[in-house]
């Protein structure tokens, strides 16, 4: 990605998750206990299928962002 080091974030997602209203959000703190967390970059950047229910998606965060630190998805409903 233009000589930017960078994570690539992979995950699961249903391919009707629009229709479902569901959002995927990638977030980051490097305190699981109070720090704050952040949404780096949700940047995708492709998506492969898996199978009929779900699609593999490609998130990749520069590493400008961290230097350590702890990821998680979150899944929200509308």
């Amino acid at each position: 990605m233009g000589g930017t080091n960078y994570l690539d974030y992979v995950y699961r997602r249903r391919v009707d998750a629009a229709a479902r209203g569901l959002d995927y959000d990638v977030n980051y703190t490097i305190d699981l206990v109070g720090g704050p967390i952040t949404n780096p970059a949700n940047n995708v950047t492709g998506t492969a299928p898996i199978d009929s229910d779900f699609e593999s998606v490609s998130n990749p965060i520069p590493t400008i962002y961290f230097d350590e630190g702890f990821f998680r998805l979150d899944v929200t409903e509308n």
